[in-house]
């Protein structure tokens, strides 16, 4: 049964998922454009995630601590990372999370919003071109083996 998750375990996963999400803007790269299209792609999966994981207290929480106050004037403690720590990290997510059946909608989640992310614009022009990079594609295939999904 998927419970409830404190703050700190919370702040936790959030931390992780945007670690992901910068290991996944880094790994090629981002200027400023693509920086907004990847931004824009990270609320519009937050959005929808509220019905697509509404089963998930512990997601719902994240995005809840996501938008608050106190979390906007703290911030993510996220600046560059390491993708290979953060793929490693991942490995480990089973331990935040009490319910296997919870686990596993966070795999999925972060996954899910870190293909978002890459696929969010190009290296061209204003973002434009090939919407996923090699070094995207890669760092997906690695974070969805480490996840457990491949």
């Amino acid at each position: 049964m998927m419970g409830d998750y404190s703050d700190e375990r919370v702040l936790q996963v959030l931390n992780l998922t945007n670690e992901v999400v910068t290991a996944v803007m880094g790994v090629d790269g981002v200027g400023p454009i693509s920086m907004l299209r990847e931004i824009g792609a990270i609320k519009t999966f937050f959005n929808r995630a509220r019905q697509t994981y509404a089963d998930s207290p512990l997601i719902q929480a994240m995005l809840r601590m996501s938008e608050s106050e106190a979390y906007a004037q703290e911030g993510t403690k996220t600046t560059a990372v390491d993708a290979e720590d953060v793929l490693t990290r991942v490995g480990g997510i089973d331990v935040l999370v009490d319910d296997p059946a919870e686990a596993v909608l966070l795999k999925r989640f972060l996954y899910e919003l870190a293909a978002e992310v890459a696929n969010a614009s190009g290296p061209g022009w204003f973002g434009s071109g090939e919407r996923m990079s090699a070094q995207e594609k890669i760092f997906l295939e690695r974070l969805k083996t480490q996840l457990g999904l491949a």
